[in-house]
């Protein structure tokens, strides 16, 4: 059986209690199951007119029991989401009534429960979307601070699509010309020289690494910056914690040793989702209590997997050799030097501290008074964003199949550069050609995996 020929449905708004909750059927019976359960206020004409809203109520035709009172709307395969029939039940959100149209829907024999994403899938096998607008689609839904926002907008509304096709018709056009003069070598066609070639190949190369230089930009603004907070015991991290934040969210002391575990929390910084981690102080002494060196070990994990470190300093007592451990257990990751409580007199002269920790970036804040944080917020996105200008619209790659599959198309041009350079047959050229034009291939989905679609629509949740 082709399942993705199948009727399906599901919810396709969370389910809880709320205003209104919306039941998606898709596929060839989606009209009749409509028809079979809804009645229109308007007995007189009971037929369901492509792409209106029609009020009525659900009905168990076995019992004739009214189940809610409802919108409807039918669209038909040719103006619809997943480019077959498409029926939406909008009606009261609660669990009973979304749990009795749906299983009212699923009675019919030629129904079944949607897989999560396969609304998206169907729309993307049927030519509706590519695959970068489905990833995109994912990213909007996720999507955690206006710049993820955007560049997920930009993304569904074809830019991605578009930059990959527009390299992909000159390669096809340069493979065709070269193909010809193989073929049809006494015919007249218009020759180009190896200038020619090479010229127009090395624009192809740049155009693949300039995609290609936008990755981690792209990465960061979709997946956001983990970053840990650390030092020694009684600095004040889980006060930066909750100064970043603008709410208590850890519980904070004068005394040392009172954040045992590891917290997590999303921020925004000037349009970068950032994952800020309060963690268990590092002390200097030999650890005795189990649970203390739990937390202890928990913040090295967490630290060594995080993007950035913020090492938390208190400016009102002397460096210490537990502040430069510290500092030299993690000096390779980036980092920002946190000089916290500023409201103290300061006893921390930063000029005088070890060479190394100098070279890092060193903010002066007062986490308990909240000074200095637009300043910190400031250094963090610099380290982050290195350029200082945002193009618009944005054209990222932000997945690591999209770099994978253009290092790859990369790699054919560049052999075949080198081919054209050493005097090499032309067939050899477009070989690595055609193999670079799969590659690009594989970002839209013309080429693509089933092992890859299914880890994108693994993104989905049930009803999208």
């Amino acid at each position: 059986m082709d399942t993705y020929h199948d009727t399906i449905a599901a919810l396709a708004t969370p389910v809880g209690i709320g205003g209104i909750g919306i039941i998606k059927i898709s596929g060839p019976f989606s009209r009749k199951i409509a028809e079979r359960i809804f009645r229109k206020k308007d007995k007189i004409n009971q037929l369901l007119k492509p792409r209106y809203l029609h009020f009525g109520a659900v009905m168990d035709p076995s019992s004739q029991e009214v189940i809610d009172e409802v919108l409807l709307t039918y669209m038909p395969a040719s103006a619809s989401y997943t480019r077959e029939d498409v029926v939406e039940i909008q009606c009261h959100s609660g669990y009973l009534i979304l749990e009795k149209i749906l299983n009212l829907v699923l009675s019919h024999q030629r129904v079944r429960l949607a897989e999560p994403g396969e609304f998206t899938r169907r729309a993307f096998l049927n030519g509706r979307i590519d695959l970068t607008q489905v990833e995109a689609i994912v990213d909007l839904i996720q999507a955690r601070t206006g710049s993820a926002l955007m560049q997920a907008a930009s993304q569904l509304g074809g830019i991605l699509t578009e930059k990959i096709h527009g390299v992909k018709k000159n390669l096809i056009s340069l493979i065709s010309h070269i193909e010809s003069a193989i073929d049809f070598p006494e015919e007249e066609i218009e020759i180009f020289s190896t200038e020619e070639v090479l010229g127009e190949l090395k624009g192809l190369e740049g155009e693949i690494k300039a995609l290609l230089s936008t990755y981690e930009e792209g990465k960061l603004f979709r997946e956001g910056v983990k970053t840990a907070i650390i030092g020694r015991p009684n600095v004040g991290k889980s006060s930066l914690l909750n100064a970043l934040l603008g709410e208590e969210r850890a519980i904070i002391s004068h005394l040392p040793g009172t954040t045992r575990d590891t917290i997590e929390e999303n921020i925004n910084i000037h349009g970068i989702p950032l994952t800020i981690i309060d963690t268990a102080g590092l002390p200097f002494y030999t650890i005795t209590d189990p649970i203390e060196e739990k937390g202890t070990n928990r913040t090295r994990d967490k630290a060594s997997q995080a993007d950035l470190v913020l090492l938390v300093l208190d400016q009102s007592s002397p460096l210490t050799e537990n502040d430069q451990a510290i500092f030299e257990e993690f000096q390779r990751k980036k980092m920002v030097i946190v000089l916290n409580k500023a409201d103290l007199p300061a006893a921390l002269n930063p000029l005088s501290v070890s060479p190394a920790l100098k070279n890092n970036a060193m903010v002066s804040i007062s986490a308990k008074y909240h000074q200095g944080l637009e300043e910190l917020k400031k250094v963090i996105h610099g380290l982050i964003i290195e350029r200082k200008e945002i193009s618009s619209p944005p054209v990222f790659i932000n997945r690591l199949h999209h770099k994978i599959s253009l290092e790859k198309a990369d790699g054919g041009i560049s052999r075949a550069i080198k081919s054209l350079e050493a005097g090499m047959s032309q067939e050899f050229i477009a070989v690595d050609l055609k193999c670079s034009l799969d590659y690009l291939g594989e970002i839209v989905g013309e080429t693509t995996t089933e092992e890859i679609l299914d880890q994108i629509f693994a993104e989905f949740c049930i009803g999208k």
